[in-house]
């Protein structure tokens, strides 16, 4: 059996700088693995057939990580098949990019144990068709993302931890209806992903309240005003900085320390929350 983690993703900034033809909007952002994660186990199995086990409640043939593995065998001609069992604790429609991590995990996990053979530009190209985030996922575990996320360039992991802490409400935000409400669009700034990096190089959090931004939290918060609210609370238990998480539901709040995320938590026992860190490896 080969087991995998499949990390969740924050958004350290999101510019959405166009629409496109095909109906994707394009995007400037800084996304980063952090130590949230799933796992999937993978079996070969025989006849061909794709299994996949999960606690996620959804239909096998809606599942991310049933379409990448039916993806993979069809593009390698595979004739074997895969028992997949995926134990989910990256909340849905969070904007964490579960999903995306899950059918990036399933690429990577069956061209080992099928053996396949291919490249790091071949996984990514089929993460594309697959969805948005997931070619990032190939790519981490902190990268530059344009595009409509299909254009990810590596960035040098920080040596610093940032310590999170993760809320989501019961609800979750359909990322389609977020960037549906998109009224207006950015100009690509480079010097704000310069300013970032440095800020995370060095542990200086105080700078990153002037550098983190998504520019849908107005059209989500314009949908949903309690999550205004609850960034606002973030930033009151002492957050450095606090950010919707992607299209949401859930936001972060980054902390000095892991123990000044655990301490704010308290204050979040009404709502699903997890103490997390990044992850530069």
């Amino acid at each position: 059996m080969l087991s995998i983690n499949s990390p969740a993703k924050i958004n350290w900034f999101l510019k959405i700088t166009g629409r496109r033809p095909d109906g994707y909007h394009d995007i400037h952002s800084v996304m980063q693995r952090i130590a949230l994660h799933d796992t999937l186990h993978f079996e070969e199995s025989e006849g061909g057939e794709i299994v996949v086990e999960s606690n996620l409640g959804i239909a096998m043939e809606e599942n991310l990580v049933y379409r990448a593995a039916g993806l993979l065998k069809r593009y390698a001609r595979y004739p074997g098949g895969a028992r997949i069992r995926l134990t989910k604790r990256i909340p849905v429609q969070a904007g964490l990019g579960g999903g995306s991590s899950n059918a990036a995990a399933t690429l990577r996990g069956l061209n080992r144990l099928w053996r396949t053979g291919l490249d790091a530009p071949a996984l990514s190209g089929m993460g594309a068709r697959l969805g948005s985030d997931v070619p990032f996922f190939l790519n981490g575990p902190i990268a530059a993302v344009e595009g409509r996320g299909e254009k990810v360039t590596p960035l040098p992991p920080p040596e610093r931890k940032t310590a999170l802490l993760i809320i989501k409400p019961a609800y979750g935000v359909s990322t389609a209806l977020a960037y549906k409400n998109v009224s207006g669009y950015s100009a690509v700034d480079a010097s704000r992903q310069a300013a970032l990096m440095e800020a995370l190089d060095e542990g200086v959090l105080g700078r990153l309240g002037d550098v983190v931004c998504n520019d849908l939290e107005g059209p989500v918060f314009g949908l949903y005003p309690g999550l205004g609210a609850l960034k606002e609370r973030l930033l009151e238990s002492g957050a450095a900085a606090a950010l919707l998480c992607g299209s949401g539901s859930a936001l972060f709040g980054v902390f000095a320390s892991r123990e000044d995320a655990e301490g704010a938590s308290g204050a979040f026992s009404d709502l699903w929350h997890v103490v997390t860190e990044t992850v530069s490896g």
